[in-house]
């Protein structure tokens, strides 16, 4: 049985690009499935993406969140955003194997991975709370931390 990494996308490019992207995306998406569309480009295996379906779109990008196994799936994105010329920004998080952070991927396939620093976080789980200590600061829960340092680094 895998753990889950619990993953939140956003794909952005300009309307020429990313109409094509959406298009692809929403014949090719199934929660039985998994996601045809990466048939053919990486390390693509079937049952590897479980999609929660909260999606969101605007007119300059296209949000959803998904679950992965054990991992995100920086292959993956890396090949969807050469394939449409489009980039992305991945939040990640698998707190019961302690990693989180944050990766954005532009149209060429570079990334840039910024790892939350798991190891300074002290868990207080306690039998009245959740809270967890990070650099100094107490939050009540590990999503309200990771989500601070987020802002914090400006990613």
């Amino acid at each position: 049985m895998a753990n889950w990494c619990n993953n939140r996308i956003t794909f952005e490019g300009n309307q020429n690009n990313l109409y094509p992207f959406k298009k692809d995306f929403n014949e090719s998406v199934s929660n039985e499935v998994g996601f045809n569309l990466l048939e053919g480009i990486g390390d693509y295996t079937p049952q590897y993406f479980f999609f929660n379906f909260d999606e969101v779109e605007d007119s300059y990008g296209y949000t959803f969140t998904c679950d992965t196994k054990w991992a995100p799936p920086f292959i993956e994105l890396q090949n969807i955003c050469k394939k449409y010329n489009i980039s992305c920004r991945c939040e990640y998080e698998e707190w019961g194997v302690g990693f989180a952070g944050v990766c954005h991927i532009d149209p060429d396939g570079h990334m840039e991975d910024s790892q939350f620093p798991y190891e300074k976080l002290t868990h207080f789980n306690d039998e009245d709370s959740w809270d967890v200590e990070f650099m100094g600061e107490r939050y009540e829960s590990i999503y309200e931390c990771f989500a601070q340092w987020v802002d914090d680094n400006g990613l």
